[in-house]
């Protein structure tokens, strides 16, 4: 135990290493705000082309155009081609000449064609954006249609039908605001997709930008490996306790060190509501970092010079990071890597209960190899 408390002395001690204690704290959120940011200020430009030009045309236009989040173009058929080619648009809705018409007759299929070219990206989330204001005048429309049709059928044609339909209408299309009176919230064990997708996104904010950080802290304090293994280690080795002992005692040091900072950035996110507070999300922190170490230490083992080091160090934490998604789901973009993301380290904080139990056992055995990896390397210095 007196390495240990000797190594923590040191850390603490030492200005430089209580950087990489405050860094991956300072990082993570300034960086994660930063992206909050310029998400909140990200807008897709659409084109539209209205040639039905009647009321119910007009409002999705106008509903779509007070869209916060939507630049709307409204122009020709022949000029939305234009500006599809050109890229300055990301789709173009083509409303239909007999859309009001076809609305009214209650037959709402294939009403508006999109167009889209290979770049474009936001195309689910905008056709979404449309579908839902479609759907609020087809129900309106066919609410006010059966209160027509019930009066008629108990009273006889009435000659106030017109009256009675805009009245109707008027009133079912103010239950939608300020929200609608019923919303569906369903669960499709079938649909991995969409959970998947909302769950990276919520890790890709904070969680990913925090391992990312804490994995490059981990390689910078784990630098005295490459430092001691030449200097150090052959005389340590003669002595009773050697080289293992040593070793265990100055990483267990070393996370203890980030552990304390891990507990600090976990409340801090979960005061900010970035994570949900839970032991089970307390604990996958505790193992990342228990890998981190275990990686650095495999890491240094290999290397002799501190300056490859570093640039291994900064390339490894780069590749895992790209491909684990700690900046953006890497799925999304190649769903070819998709499988091999789940098998990276960020990819724990995502996973259900089931299953983070296995891969908890997978990450703990794979930590034990590099810490045995870097044992025997070290020894044969």
């Amino acid at each position: 135990m007196g390495i240990l408390i000797q190594k923590l002395k040191y850390i603490f001690y030492k200005p430089w290493m209580m950087f990489f204690f405050l860094f991956p704290i300072a990082a993570t959120f300034f960086f994660g705000f930063l992206f909050e940011k310029q998400q909140q200020e990200l807008v897709i430009p659409i084109a539209v082309v209205n040639e039905d030009q009647h009321n119910f045309s007009k409002t999705v236009v106008k509903d779509l155009k007070n869209e916060p989040r939507l630049v709307v173009r409204e122009t020709t058929a022949s000029n939305a081609e234009k500006l599809l080619v050109r890229n300055d648009v990301d789709s173009v809705f083509y409303i239909k000449r007999d859309f009001q018409e076809r609305l009214m007759d209650e037959d709402w299929e294939e009403t508006i064609e999109l167009w889209i070219s290979p770049s474009s990206l936001a195309t689910g989330v905008v056709r979404e954006l449309v579908a839902s204001k479609i759907t609020r005048l087809t129900t309106t429309i066919k609410a006010s249609n059966r209160v027509v049709n019930l009066m008629e059928r108990r009273f006889g044609k009435l000659s106030e039908s017109n009256q009675l339909w805009n009245e109707a209408y008027e009133y079912t299309d103010k239950q939608w605001e300020p929200e609608p009176l019923m919303t569906i919230d369903y669960r499709d064990n079938g649909d991995k997709k969409a959970k998947e997708s909302k769950k990276n996104l919520d890790f890709t904010s904070f969680l990913g930008l925090w391992s990312f950080f804490t994995m490059l802290a981990c390689f910078f304090t784990s630098d005295w490996i490459v430092k001691e293994q030449k200097k150090i280690f052959p005389r340590i080795q003669t002595m009773k306790k050697g080289l293992m002992g040593y070793l265990l005692q100055s990483s267990g040091a070393n996370l203890f060190f980030h552990i304390i900072q891990l507990t600090i950035s976990y409340f801090l996110l979960v005061h900010f509501h970035m994570i949900e507070s839970s032991l089970r999300m307390f604990i996958m922190m505790v193992l990342f970092i228990i890998f981190c170490v275990a990686l650095c230490s495999g890491v240094a083992s290999f290397i002799s010079q501190l300056g490859t080091y570093y640039i291994a160090g900064f390339f490894i934490t780069f590749l895992i990071g790209i491909i684990g998604g700690s900046f953006f789901p890497i799925g999304d973009i190649t769903p070819s890597l998709a499988t091999l993301s789940h098998w990276m380290p960020q990819s724990f904080f995502i996973l259900d209960s089931a299953s983070a139990v296995n891969y908890s056992v997978f990450l703990i055995l794979v930590s034990v190899i590099l810490w045995a990896m870097a044992i025997w390397r070290l020894k044969k210095v």
